[in-house]
């Protein structure tokens, strides 16, 4: 998980919910650090010794959410190949993950089947969490969202973004975000925002009429900063949150005191940033004083 984690940070940019699945492993570890399995040489698992024989070397196809079946034209193949290019067998591609051959080709590897059963238990159960999660979600609600940015929180550091459930079933998720140096818009419809992988917390700031014209305003609200985001000084995935937010209590659609509300959101994030870094499931959802 630590090397997914360290993977996904460097993305964030681009994709900020990068999910495991992408990399279709069929075994996932938790607790090492970052890229420690690249000098792993034996390993045991429910008692069987297992042999690593080499490291994945990764092609394209985790640039396709294999959720959605929708390509990014570049990541995360490029982010890996920046940094990741350690196997000298393939010095073009990147490596992540390693290929595993049990010691012995028989039976006695049924233990695989069962542990790769678990996991998969685990994992249906966690998507049922926050899917009831998302579905206690108030339609029309409009939340501010913090995403940590790596395993090790610092304090105020947030990825800022603003969702509109939409309730069928899922919504609409609007930000900005850094690439190549310059800011670009990263407005995106989500299926269920309770999956973000570094996902910290929803912080509900309105309930907005379940209207097409009202989703349709707040729509042309969030992108009407998209052609000039360079030319404001200062904006930030933060600052245009603010900004948007300021334009939509403007429009008199939202009521907010948003002075008190920027404080409000960082120390929500503060507090459960810790819990996000360790993947306390399901991330909290809470209430705006001061909406």
């Amino acid at each position: 998980m630590s090397s997914h984690r360290d993977v996904a940070s460097r993305c964030a940019y681009a994709i900020p919910q990068l999910s495991i699945q992408r990399f279709r492993a069929n075994i996932v570890v938790q607790g090492p650090s970052a890229f420690e399995e690249d000098h792993w040489k034996r390993v045991s698992i429910g008692g069987t010794e297992i042999y690593t024989s080499c490291r994945t070397v990764r092609c394209r196809l985790p640039n396709v959410d294999p959720v959605t079946g929708d390509r990014h034209k570049a990541e995360p193949d490029k982010t890996l190949k920046s940094y990741r290019r350690i196997d000298e067998g393939d010095p073009t591609n990147a490596c992540l993950g390693m290929q595993l051959v049990p010691s012995k080709g028989d039976s006695n590897f049924e233990m695989s089947n069962a542990a790769e059963t678990e996991a998969r238990q685990r994992a249906s159960a966690l998507r049922r969490k926050q899917t009831h999660v998302r579905d206690m979600l108030t339609p029309g609600a409009l939340h501010v969202v913090l995403y940590i940015r790596s395993d090790t929180p610092v304090p105020n550091d947030f990825h800022w973004a603003l969702y509109l459930h939409t309730g069928n079933p899922g919504g609409h998720q609007y930000h900005v975000r850094a690439r190549n140096g310059s800011l670009e818009p990263a407005h995106e419809t989500i299926l269920n925002i309770m999956a973000g992988h570094y996902l910290c917390i929803l912080i509900e700031v309105a309930t907005l009429h379940q209207d097409k014209v009202t989703y349709g305003r707040v729509d042309q609200i969030m992108k009407s900063f998209d052609a000039t985001l360079n030319l404001v000084s200062g904006l930030n995935c933060r600052t245009w949150v603010l900004m948007v937010l300021h334009m939509l209590v403007g429009a008199e659609m939202v009521h907010l005191n948003i002075e008190l509300l920027e404080k409000e959101c960082l120390d929500f994030g503060n507090g459960f940033s810790i819990a996000a870094s360790l993947d306390v499931q399901p991330r909290p959802v809470v209430k705006s004083m001061f909406a």
